[in-house]
């Protein structure tokens, strides 16, 4: 038995000239034609859905790095009719771009070598991300709606100042009814995060934006939105008026749990679509994201308690 790695391939093409970027294009055909994608690089993760609610400032699974993740992997998607697999495996992370962070510059929250302004900041990466996700749609009669969805993240984490490997296992439970111009969307996830570090295990620090802050390690996310689309009539645009409330349940002792609740309303035009416009009242509690005082360990230990708020104003244009 070889002691060299390996991995099975039912197709391998080697350099990209004409020939091989043809025979991508074809393969890819194929696998749409038997119900199936594959797609290749930067993309998605597939844990729940991609945005956990209307809101445009995203929710505490955000925080947490479980929702709207990107990372550098392969994704294969196989439909029926009420049913939807997707599996993915990402060697590595969204790669760090430039900034004046030390390892913080990108998009969506991830473990890195956190900066020195950030208390017991941790120095760690994840890899061999498994993440797999089932979403099925409940057959219904009426203008009703029910999708349900089950997921499931595994990966190993690396402790760049212990040299040692921990894990990271998160898991999620939705429902999302439609019924009319209503919606009612409610989560549940459980994540674990052994960081493997020489101290305290209780926390690990992640960064999004340039920047580095401490979350907790272990702990429980409830999340809820109701929501509903108002005709407005005459005016050329619709709206769509939502709450939508999330809490992180800490495990740690001595840990405040973080809260936030979002009142929005989002606007669009009849007419294509493509004008959008987001107004969001938000209140937090220790949220990171929320006041200020609550960034470094506001998703951690906590920051001081009080609840904060924020406003959003986002209008855009979309080609």
């Amino acid at each position: 038995m070889s002691d060299r790695e390996w991995m099975a391939y039912d197709v391998v093409i080697v350099r990209c000239g004409p020939a091989g970027l043809s025979a991508a294009i074809r393969l890819k055909q194929l696998a749409r034609d038997a119900g199936r994608e594959i797609t290749v690089g930067l993309q998605p993760v597939p844990f729940d859905e991609r945005w956990w609610g209307t809101t445009f400032f995203n929710s505490l699974g955000f925080v947490y790095g479980m929702e709207e993740v990107y990372d550098v992997g392969v994704t294969v998607s196989h439909k029926q009719k009420n049913l939807a697999l997707d599996f993915g495996y990402f060697p590595t992370t969204a790669p760090n771009a430039f900034g004046i962070s030390k390892d913080s510059a990108c998009y969506t929250i991830n473990s890195i070598k956190g900066d020195s302004y950030a208390p017991n900041a941790t120095q760690s990466a994840e890899r061999n991300m498994v993440v797999g996700r089932a979403q099925y749609t409940v057959p219904m009669t009426g203008k009703a709606k029910l999708t349900l969805n089950g997921s499931a993240w595994i990966s190993a984490i690396h402790n760049y100042d212990t040299g040692r490997d921990g894990y990271r296992h998160s898991f999620a439970l939705s429902g999302k009814l439609e019924v009319g111009p209503w919606h009612l969307r409610m989560l549940a996830a459980r994540q674990d995060i052994d960081p493997r570090n020489g101290g305290r295990d209780d926390l690990i620090t992640v960064g999004d934006y340039d920047s580095s802050f401490n979350i907790a390690t272990k702990g429980a996310l409830l999340q809820s939105e109701l929501g509903r689309k108002i005709d407005m009539g005459r005016l050329p645009v619709t709206l769509t008026a939502y709450a939508n409330y999330g809490r992180f349940v800490k495990s740690a002792p001595g840990f405040d749990d973080s809260e936030r609740l979002t009142l929005g309303g989002f606007w669009t035009d009849k007419a294509s679509g493509r004008l959008r416009v987001w107004i969001e009242m938000i209140f937090g509690r220790n949220d990171p994201y929320v006041g200020a005082g609550q960034f470094i360990s506001g998703a951690a230990q906590g920051g001081d308690g009080k609840i904060k708020t924020s406003m959003l104003i986002l209008v855009g244009y979309y080609f």
